[in-house]
């Protein structure tokens, strides 16, 4: 320690004896203590009000990109599929006149998921609330996904909880249980690649609008993260602008 401040003061009185701006190579050798300082400048509630900040804007992105009409029949990374049989033997199916039926019994278990995560706000934010400041520091220098995945652990009984009644009621006014199970029944398929019976269509909806608002909540945090232009507040960019 005490070199570290010879040399300082020796760059000092070149410095001044020289007229040679030596400041800069003085932060070469402390960038470490240098942006430690500046992560300190960080309040408790600045860190605070800025994860559950990030987190509200993430979630908002994420919602309105899943839970708007063609949310997640339009994205390829979250469209779901039709459940097993019929994804197994899709293109059997579409090849003896079903293709029509079988689209469309696709696109409305999606419409049904769209309309699910629309009611994720409330549950997140009520878990924002209680999170303790050890936590908050954690998912403020973890990685990428660190806050999508500690709501993920967080949320996801409850959330499902909120999702199912809507998936359910949904798939209910399009009768889509009864077309799964017609469609199974007709092509013969219940014994098919080891199915005994026809998927649980309310869960299995339910559960694949979760793994779709995850990943895109988890592309939403991403950005902040990484992007600067994503970062829209103040407060966003001064907890994630210099952090390391």
């Amino acid at each position: 320690m005490r070199r570290k401040y010879l040399l300082i003061s020796s760059f000092l009185i070149l410095n001044y004896a020289f007229g040679v701006d030596l400041f800069k190579e003085v932060q070469k050798y402390f960038p470490k203590q240098v942006k430690q300082e500046e992560t300190q400048s960080l309040s408790e509630q600045e860190l605070s009000q800025g994860i559950r900040e990030a987190l509200v804007v993430a979630l908002k992105r994420a919602v309105e990109r899943a839970g708007k009409e063609g949310g997640f029949w339009n994205n390829p990374q979250i469209r779901i599929p039709p459940p097993e049989p019929l994804n197994k033997v899709g293109n059997l199916i579409k090849s003896i006149g079903l293709k029509k039926q079988v689209e469309e019994f696709e696109r409305k278990l999606n419409e049904a998921a769209e309309k699910a995560v629309r009611e994720a706000t409330p549950v997140f934010l009520k878990t924002a609330k209680d999170i303790k400041l050890e936590d908050l520091k954690k998912l403020w220098k973890g990685g990428d996904t660190a806050i999508t995945d500690f709501f993920r652990e967080k949320t996801s009984d409850e959330l499902y909880k909120k999702f199912y009644p809507v998936v359910k009621e949904n798939l209910q006014k399009m009768k889509l249980v009864e077309q799964y199970n017609k469609l199974v029944s007709q092509l013969g398929f219940l014994q098919f690649g080891g199915v005994s019976k026809p998927t649980d269509l309310n869960d299995y909806v339910t559960k694949k609008a979760l793994d779709g608002l995850f990943k895109v909540l988890a592309e939403e945090e991403r950005k902040i993260r990484t992007n600067p232009m994503a970062r829209t507040t103040d407060l966003l960019k001064k907890l994630f602008g210099d952090k390391f």
